[in-house]
């Protein structure tokens, strides 16, 4: 077997990756819904790489020498338990010089457990088997993925009407095997209208379609974000009425239209003049009182710097 000294070329380095890439199969999971982590999709992995192939790129001395290959005769139990395989997918017994999945206790402990209840073992992987599997796994709750159908967690009509992301962003409904957005009252009852004017159903989405949508929503009322071109599904500034009824002119002088971009939806408020600043709150309780032409906020210095003040502060 050939081995990769500490003097090895990158190019074979590289060649060892390429090979643990396709060994594992893609490093990618079931794409979540927004906001959540991708992982490995155990289940979808595709062990394809061959004995020769995998001793030419000196597989003994591979950091990770417990990755899901197979015929990697130089492996152990121990390099599977130290592995990712191990502790992400539940894979922690060397069968036939690949990592496999052999017990219950094993796939239970795996974060792909905790995650996406694949918490039995199925055919050398770990799969979810029941409903108890998903139920306890994060998807359920945050996805409405709550159901063990052909050895993943799918949705269910109640998991999506009770998952965080439907109170976040509109995916009420089942669809398919996922939650999405099926209807505007899907869209009307979360917090990305609640917020940002995200109200009405548009492609799948929920997106801004109206200015009545923005007018209602946080954003107008804070930030002066209280129109949509109805293409874009956000809301923007429009006109510097939206930013002088806003509570960021108040307290921190973003009180004029600008935008920088140049298209209608990059419309926003801000402090442009002094006049801007001295009649807020940061002027009077903390002398932020200028105008900064570069960060188009108040300040204590037409300089900016350290004492900007933003929105965020």
């Amino acid at each position: 077997m050939a081995h990769l000294g500490p003097v090895g070329s990158w190019r074979k380095r590289v060649g060892v990756l390429a090979i643990l890439t396709a060994a594992c199969g893609a490093l990618v999971g079931r794409t979540p819904a927004a906001g959540g982590d991708a992982v490995v999709d155990a289940l979808g992995a595709q062990d394809s790489v061959t004995s020769a192939s995998i001793q030419d790129a000196g597989c003994a001395n591979l950091p990770i020498a417990g990755a899901c290959m197979p015929e990697c005769v130089t492996m152990t139990t121990d390099q599977c338990k130290a592995s990712f395989c191990c502790t992400n997918l539940g894979q922690c017994t060397m069968a036939s010089g690949a990592c496999v999945a052999a017990s219950q206790a094993d796939c239970a402990a795996s974060q792909n457990c905790a995650r996406w209840g694949h918490c039995h073992p199925a055919d050398g992987r770990c799969a979810a088997a029941t409903d108890t599997d998903c139920a306890s796994a994060a998807v359920c709750p945050s996805q409405g993925l709550c159901h063990a159908q052909s050895g993943k967690c799918v949705a269910t009509a109640a998991g999506c009407a009770a998952s965080t992301n439907c109170q976040d962003s509109g995916r009420c409904s089942q669809v398919g095997d996922a939650c999405g957005a099926a209807s505007t009252a899907d869209c009307a009852k979360s917090q990305v209208c609640v917020q940002h004017g995200q109200c009405t159903l548009a492609n799948g989405n929920c997106a801004a379609v109206t200015s009545a949508d923005c007018a209602g929503a946080k954003d107008c009322s804070v930030d002066g974000l209280c129109h949509t071109d109805g293409g874009s599904g956000q809301c923007f500034a429009a006109t510097n009425a939206d930013c002088q009824t806003s509570t960021s002119c108040l307290t921190i002088g973003h009180c004029s239209y600008f935008n920088p971009d140049g298209y209608p939806s990059g419309g926003r408020c801000g402090a442009l003049t002094d006049a801007d600043c001295t009649g807020s709150l940061a002027c009077k309780n903390e002398g932020a009182c200028s105008a900064t032409e570069k960060y188009h906020t108040c300040a204590k210095s037409p300089y900016g710097g350290g004492d900007v003040w933003s929105a965020a502060d």
